[in-house]
């Protein structure tokens, strides 16, 4: 009967080792795709962030050649149909 009864404890503890497991593997799976979401977003969160840098950059380029470069500002007053006074605009459609 002894037999018997450490069988059942084995096989008890052994249930009760596999339970723990399966709750474990259970409750950590969404975890982790959980964390893969957030590295997917942390990727896409970073490369706006770069996108924003280079614009950043770009837009400081651009003021630093309206301040130093007269020829730039000249040319895209010209592209916004500016003109200087007692000129004459002759506009040519296709």
């Amino acid at each position: 009967m002894e037999k018997f009864y450490a069988k059942v404890l084995v096989v008890t503890w052994w249930l009760a080792v596999a339970g723990v497991v399966a709750a474990g593997a259970i409750f950590c799976v969404p975890k982790f795709n959980r964390g893969d979401s957030i590295c997917r977003k942390r990727e896409e969160i970073a490369r706006r962030i770069n996108a924003k840098r280079a614009e950043i950059a770009r837009l400081r380029e651009n003021r630093e050649r309206f301040k130093k470069d007269p020829a730039f500002v000249e040319y895209v007053a010209r592209k916004a149909r500016r003109v200087f006074p007692g000129e004459t605009v002759f506009i040519f459609e296709d």
